[in-house]
């Protein structure tokens, strides 16, 4: 029984890896409507004007502050740190907005907008059993990059160690026996 369950939270989590972008725009869409639905049951007290001025101009901000986080995207030449930050903000904007935004989330909408070359780190971190939190997230995100900045760069080759050992090599010198 445990092990099927696994199965199936492997197999959902494989699934949620291929979904092309037209099923995620939808359940960005989606997401949108209950989040309209929800503003909507609040929006039955028409007490006054300023108040409901407020409230608009609140829901405005929280769906500005969701259609960033739901349209994130790490640029090409973007630090992993910015790209965080700017996911936090974006975070921030909505719990300030009273909208309850999870790590589960928040991490799910920056792997969604990570470049094909994340590729190996996103599949490692949806495959994770347990959840992860925001912080070891940030941590392996971070390590992940590093990780990568020194695989990029070359190593220098053998030539080039033994001209540094020898500066200059038409001098060289004899040892007297």
């Amino acid at each position: 029984m445990v092990i099927m369950m696994m199965m199936m939270i492997r197999m959902r989590r494989r699934r949620r890896m291929m979904m092309t972008t037209t099923t995620t725009t939808t359940m960005m869409m989606m997401m949108m409507m209950m989040i309209d639905d929800d503003d909507d049951d609040d929006d039955d007290d028409d007490d006054g004007d300023d108040h409901d001025d407020d409230e608009e101009e609140d829901d405005h901000e929280k769906d500005v502050a969701m259609i960033n986080l739901t349209s994130l995207t790490k640029g090409d030449d973007e630090d992993v740190t910015d790209y965080i930050i700017r996911a936090e903000t974006t975070a921030s904007a909505l719990r300030k907005a009273k909208e309850k935004i999870g790590d589960s989330l928040l991490i799910a909408m920056i792997l969604k907008g990570l470049p094909e070359a994340y590729r190996p780190f996103t599949t490692v971190i949806m495959q994770k059993l347990e959840p992860m939190s925001f912080l070891d997230f940030k941590v392996a995100f971070r390590n992940y990059e590093d990780n990568e900045k020194i695989n990029r760069t070359p190593a220098p080759s053998a030539s080039v160690m033994s001209a540094k050992s020898n500066p200059n090599p038409h001098c060289q010198t004899h040892s007297r026996a």
